[in-house]
């Protein structure tokens, strides 16, 4: 029987054995036989560790005690409108917010319902009603006979100190009635501002 093996023991097969052999009892012995201490941050791979590895009051440690909460910083948007208004030829504020300075996105927006004879409204995005004609940052103009249409303006402005901005409409002509106005002014200084139009 022995003389069915004995062809196959060759000189590399019997070194490939010895190999796998010092191999595995090489690993064994390194993974029984490390002194204490003897691995350090050089010895450890990139990335071999994880956090499954790492015991909870180990990271409990690193992150430290909760601090108390901060005061809750200034909010960077502003808003205010009007649900439903029937419309008159005076210059009416719609939507009113004061912002302190600095640089903003300044949008107005409101639904135009016209009357069954048609009608016509003017918006503008002013400082306050009184300045509606003669200092403004947009306008826009809705017209309709007996349907909606939707108006909506927006500005860029950057302002040094504390500033009232109003969304005023009127009525230029014929009957209708405005509908979920609002103004909005969203801050945001990586924006520049434009200068006020006459």
């Amino acid at each position: 029987m022995l003389a069915r093996f004995r062809p196959s023991l060759t000189y590399a097969n019997v070194m490939a054995s010895v190999a796998v052999f010092l191999a595995l009892g090489g690993g064994a012995y390194a993974a029984f036989s490390l002194p204490k201490n003897s691995v350090g941050s050089k010895q450890l791979k990139k990335h071999a560790v994880t956090p499954s590895k790492v015991a909870n009051r180990t990271v409990t440690l690193f992150k430290g005690q909760r601090g108390d909460r901060g005061p809750r910083g200034p909010s960077d948007i502003y808003a205010d409108g009007t649900a439903f208004a029937t419309l008159t030829t005076s210059n009416t504020a719609y939507g009113h917010t004061t912002v302190p300075a600095g640089s903003y996105l300044l949008e107005g927006k409101a639904i135009f319902n016209a009357g069954a004879g048609g009608g016509r409204m003017g918006c503008k995005l002013t400082p306050e009603p009184s300045k509606f004609d003669t200092v403004y940052w947009d306008e826009a103009f809705a017209t309709g006979d007996n349907t909606a249409s939707v108006l909506s303006l927006s500005a860029v402005q950057t302002f040094a100190s504390a500033q009232s901005v109003d969304l005023v409409c009127k009525l230029d002509s014929g009957t209708g009635n405005i509908d979920d106005a609002r103004v909005i002014a969203i801050k945001t200084e990586a924006l520049h501002g434009s200068t006020p139009r006459d």
